[in-house]
């Protein structure tokens, strides 16, 4: 909402003997963050690199970052590369909803790689029935299902999803 550039130049500024450790990897994040926002990619993945590596308290959402990083570059192999590391390495991070639905749709939309993309969004279903985005994620698992022509599957799915949340937009579309 502030002034980035300048932001970016404070985090720069700051000299590193003056702050605790702690301190000095949340001012990286921080710094990763501000420069992801420029679109000062190569600078923003130095900074999320060195917190994932050394700051384990902040680098579920280094690497969230880092995936977005991807997604902005169309780099599709990398997206979902780092989409699997966060779940593998996090698996009890707040962002796993959040990673499960981008793997899986990405997966099912972009990548063809189906079977997988129906057994995230499966996995996301069972495990988060009631994150926000869980209507969106059963349009993709129906969409999953009958890309591979498990019609029946698609079905079941839409109707689950137009009964459990029939004011959402999804279960409009299905």
């Amino acid at each position: 909402r502030g002034s980035y550039p300048e932001a970016l130049a404070q985090l720069a500024s700051v000299s590193a003997a003056a702050l605790s450790p702690q301190e000095r990897h949340r001012a990286r994040y921080l710094y990763g963050h501000t420069a992801l926002r420029l679109k000062r990619y190569p600078e923003a993945l130095q900074a999320f690199g060195e917190v994932i590596s050394q700051y384990p308290a902040l680098a579920d959402y280094a690497i969230w970052n880092v995936a977005r990083i991807h997604q902005e570059l169309n780099a599709e192999r990398p997206y979902v590369e780092t989409l699997r590391l966060l779940l593998a390495r996090f698996p009890q991070s707040r962002l796993v909803p959040q990673a499960r639905l981008a793997l899986g749709r990405q997966l099912i939309s972009v990548n063809g790689q189906l079977t997988e993309g129906v057994r995230v969004l499966e996995e996301f279903v069972a495990q988060h029935p009631q994150e926000p985005s869980t209507p969106e994620a059963y349009l993709w698992l129906g969409q999953g299902y009958e890309r591979i022509g498990w019609h029946d599957k698609a079905m079941q799915t839409y109707r689950t999803l137009y009964v459990r949340f029939p004011a959402s937009s999804e279960a409009e579309r299905a």
